[in-house]
């Protein structure tokens, strides 16, 4: 699985905040990103250009092309997301933001798929979980909430990208104001999380 954990390795632009997704300028390369070939590039989009990311992320060329887009349509569809690799029953962090704001925090967290969770239904179930945060599930789910700076929302979304058989991946997301997911959102993790595995197959994880 080692694209998959290369096109996860999020390194997000060094700034601390990043610019609304409408208005936000392609940044500065610098000797931190150019370390970092797989570096989100910071690209202008607008509601109109949702649909537009999600099909870039089932045609990209290559693990540089995919993380881009999965960057971009991650943040143009929802108010806070997160991205966690799968390696057997254990899940590690990898890209986090909420409010505009990259969440490295995120990058530091890693759980078992064993404990109750959000996560650890969707896996189970190889299905986008909607819903209430489980109650017991706490345990996981309030140091995701802290690592992403925000309160504890009412509705969340977890979607598993499955390659070959295999879950390798976690989405996670939540929207705006009591963070309930609406219908829209839903389809469009769905849409995301179903362009993301036919693409990762195609570039041959």
């Amino acid at each position: 699985m080692d694209v998959v954990e290369a096109v996860l390795c999020f390194t997000p632009t060094p700034l601390t905040s990043l610019p609304t997704v409408e208005t936000r300028a392609v940044p500065t390369p610098t000797r931190v990103a150019s370390r970092h070939p797989l570096t989100p590039i910071m690209v202008p989009i607008t509601d109109a250009g949702v649909q537009l990311a999600i099909d870039q992320i089932r045609f990209a060329t290559d693990q540089q092309d995919l993380s881009d887009n999965l960057f971009t349509a991650m943040r143009a569809c929802f108010a806070a997301g997160a991205i966690f690799s799968v390696a057997g029953r254990l899940a590690r962090g990898r890209f986090g933001f909420s409010d505009e704001q990259v969440r490295p925090e995120i990058e530091n967290l890693s759980f078992s798929l064993s404990l109750p969770s959000c996560f650890r239904i969707a896996r189970s179930r190889r299905a986008t979980y909607r819903g209430l945060p489980p109650p017991d599930g706490r345990a996981v789910q309030q140091p995701l909430w802290a690592a992403l700076d925000c309160r504890p929302p009412s509705g969340v979304l977890v979607s598993p990208v499955i390659v070959e058989g295999k879950v390798t991946l976690l989405l996670y997301a939540h929207c705006e104001g009591d963070g309930r997911s609406d219908s829209l959102a839903a389809s469009r993790m769905e849409q995301v999380r179903e362009a993301l595995s036919s693409s990762l197959l195609r570039l041959g994880v």
